[in-house]
């Protein structure tokens, strides 16, 4: 019983250190992008989704979405970007491998969305 007790909570304690990561986006676009509507027309609606990966209890980043790719890949000409939205979320997925791994790997789902006009 002391044993199971033990492993128990080495493996809660574990699961408490798959959190520290950090996420930065940054854009160097030279597109109009707006964060908050600013026409009421627009052509057409985007939703990427992407995984941001880390090591060793979020420390060393192995890969995070670019902003730049994303919405750059999403517009053309003249097009610009409005009501962009950025929204990270920590999915069951996501526990499990940050579980599976002890926080060894870490990982966010990362959700791109926007309207472009």
């Amino acid at each position: 019983m002391r044993r199971l007790l033990t492993i128990t909570l080495a493996i809660m304690i574990l699961l408490c250190l798959t959190g520290c990561a950090t996420l930065r986006f940054e854009s160097t676009l030279t597109k109009d992008v707006s964060m908050t509507q600013t026409s009421y027309s627009y052509s057409r609606d985007f939703y990427v989704q992407r995984r941001a990966l880390w090591l060793f209890w979020g420390i060393v980043p192995l890969s995070t979405p670019e902003v730049d790719e994303v919405v750059g890949g999403q517009i053309s000409g003249s097009e610009r970007v409005q009501n962009l939205k950025i929204t990270t979320k920590y999915t069951l997925l996501d526990f499990l491998i940050s579980g599976l791994t002890s926080g060894i790997v870490t990982s966010r789902k990362v959700v791109i969305e926007g309207e472009v006009y």
